[in-house]
């Protein structure tokens, strides 16, 4: 190995042996991971380096055999609040494939993690605990990026009102936080940009239907082979201020789906009509019924672009994902089926407010992670607020 070419730093963590499978020892592997999270980082498990300048001198093979397992249970269980890591083992030792080097990718989450109830940081090359004051700042910094996804939100929407949107309808963003590089996409979105574009949602749809088959709870819950419009309606891509974007005909409306991508790597996707009137079996009129499936679908399809751009982008930092419904004031979820719509539907108290509005954030690996808990994360709370109860968290869920 020419040692030169790799050195531990801010961001990068070597071991040289693995962790001793102790108390001690699983504690110290959280607090070297946790220290990682804040700006993102990498422990790489077999290599050795110079204590003194922290370049690498060898390779020392460990044996691989339940590492995966015991460091998804440290980062579910021993970091708070948990961590989504990446963990490659595959690159073994050609005279013992039982032994080889752990790399652990730590997604950047922009907050200090504790463990054992106490917030961790990493400087130049150690691992420390953090000052009170240090925390307030990282929060405070939290914050101001939720702000920024929060506005990105509002942004889009009322651009979408101004594009021809009637008053009824739900917006999901996806933005990086912060965002660093305003054109990071602009290579994938400029010669033949239309073919990419197609190419780029074309392989989100196949994504999410992995996701589906692998998720049943949400399959149940989606349109499985859903693709933005329907039967007799069309679409166009055009470029659009600062990115790309494809329009959706449906009904009387100019559009009624739109899906945009940006040259700084945002994902912006709307959709209108998301409630229809209800009539009983006497013709009177009941409360309108909230599109649930549909909202559903089109808020996990949202994720899987927003996964796929990340990856286009190669950006595995903090995405700020939100969701806004309005015009959905004196609703009802719809009913999953027929029996829900005879001993429910019909009696179920409206909803009371005229919009629903969720910001969250999360990090590139939980973006391209289960869709389950971000839609969970970002619908869960309107769906619970009309009475439809938790239908992707079950109750043995850990996320």
């Amino acid at each position: 190995m020419h040692s030169k070419e790799l050195r531990e730093t801010h961001i990068v963590e070597f071991k040289g042996e693995d962790y001793k499978a102790t108390e001690g020892g699983r504690k110290e592997q959280a607090k070297d991971i946790a220290a990682l999270a804040i700006d993102g980082g990498v422990l790489v498990i077999g290599i050795v380096e110079d204590k003194l300048t922290g370049l690498a001198t060898d390779l020392a093979a460990v044996p691989v055999e339940g590492v995966v397992e015991r460091i998804e249970q440290i980062c579910a269980g021993r970091i708070s609040p948990a961590l989504a890591v990446t963990i490659d083992d595959h690159i073994r030792d050609p005279m013992d494939p039982t032994c080889g080097l752990i790399v652990v990718t730590v997604p950047a989450t922009g907050v200090p993690h504790m463990v054992d109830h106490r917030y961790v940081g990493r400087d130049n090359r150690t691992t420390r605990y953090l000052a009170h004051e240090e925390v307030a700042r990282l929060l405070a910094r939290r914050d101001a990026d939720a702000d920024l996804a929060g506005m990105a939100l509002d942004r889009f929407y009322d651009r979408m009102g101004t594009d021809g949107l009637g008053p009824a309808r739900l917006v999901v963003t996806a933005t990086p936080v912060p965002i660093l590089r305003p054109q990071i996409l602009r290579e994938q979105l400029t010669g033949n940009w239309e073919q990419r574009f197609t190419e780029l949602l074309n392989a989100a749809a196949n994504d999410m239907e992995l996701a589906l088959t692998a998720e049943p709870q949400l399959a149940e819950l989606t349109y499985r082979d859903w693709s933005f419009y329907h039967s007799g309606s069309g679409s166009s891509s055009r470029r659009v201020p600062r990115g790309v974007a494809r329009f959706h005909s449906g009904g009387a409306r100019e559009f009624k789906y739109v899906i945009e991508v940006s040259e700084a790597g945002a994902v912006h996707v709307a959709a209108a009509d998301v409630y229809e009137p209800v009539n009983d079996q006497r013709g009177r009129a009941r409360p309108a019924m909230f599109l649930t499936r549909e909202a559903l679908t089109v808020t996990a399809r949202a994720i899987a672009i927003a996964a796929r751009v990340a990856e286009a982008a190669g950006t595995q930092g903090s995405y700020g994902l939100g969701i806004k419904v309005t015009g959905i004031e004196g609703c009802v979820a719809e009913p999953r089926n027929s029996t829900e719509l005879t001993s429910r539907f019909l009696n179920e108290p409206p909803y009371r407010e005229d919009d629903y509005r969720e910001v969250t954030l999360v990090t590139g690996t939980e973006l391209s992670g289960r869709l389950s808990p971000l839609v969970d994360h970002l619908l869960g709370p309107l769906l619970r607020a009309m009475n439809y109860g938790d239908p992707l968290r079950p109750p043995t869920a850990t996320y």
